[in-house]
């Protein structure tokens, strides 16, 4: 799988990230960031494609 972050507000430089898929990806809708609070903040995500809005997933090869 590969990600594409464009630059926008949050991110000054565009990136592409590059993961190993080892098992079937499932929805999701929030993520816990612990980059400003120590305690963590949940935080909601959005999924998108070419063609049309699509749930946000996430990767077993990232836990």
């Amino acid at each position: 799988m590969i990600v594409e972050v464009e630059s926008n507000d949050n991110c000054d430089a565009s990136f592409f990230a590059r993961f190993k898929e080892v098992g079937p990806a499932r929805p999701v809708v929030q993520v816990r960031l612990y980059d400003r609070n120590p305690a963590g903040e949940w935080c909601w995500v959005t999924g998108w494609s070419d063609n049309e809005q699509t749930p946000a997933c996430s990767d077993p090869s990232l836990r």
